[in-house]
């Protein structure tokens, strides 16, 4: 599995880290204005600001992790161009098909 590190953050789409930092950057701004209405002594307010707060980080962060899981998926998947085929068909309808790529052994499938 490739490592989570500040270049594979960075190798997202531009827009989902753009989207992401606008989120995290909300977050921290509705963080400092809770802790501001924190010390005049509005507490509901203050409670709002927070929650609004925690939750647009957490958005901004479920937004990475899914752009992550995204993109390592893309990453560990890709298509093998299969080398050489070959069928051989029976009197009972069967079909043995062996199919071999230059990485793997040959599979055989009975269809």
């Amino acid at each position: 599995m490739p490592e989570i590190s500040p270049e594979t953050i960075l190798n997202l789409p531009l827009e989902v880290n753009i989207v992401a930092a606008i989120f995290a950057f909300a977050g921290i701004l509705l963080l400092i204005m809770s802790f501001s209405r924190l010390r005049q002594r509005y507490l509901v307010s203050a409670g709002i600001y927070g929650i609004l707060s925690s939750g647009l980080v957490v958005i901004a962060i479920v937004l990475i992790a899914c752009s992550i899981n995204l993109y390592t998926y893309s990453r560990i998947i890709y298509e093998q161009e299969a080398n050489g085929r070959s069928t051989n068909s029976t009197k009972e309808r069967r079909v043995n098909l062996m199919c071999e790529t230059e990485i793997e052994l040959p599979n055989y499938f009975v269809l």
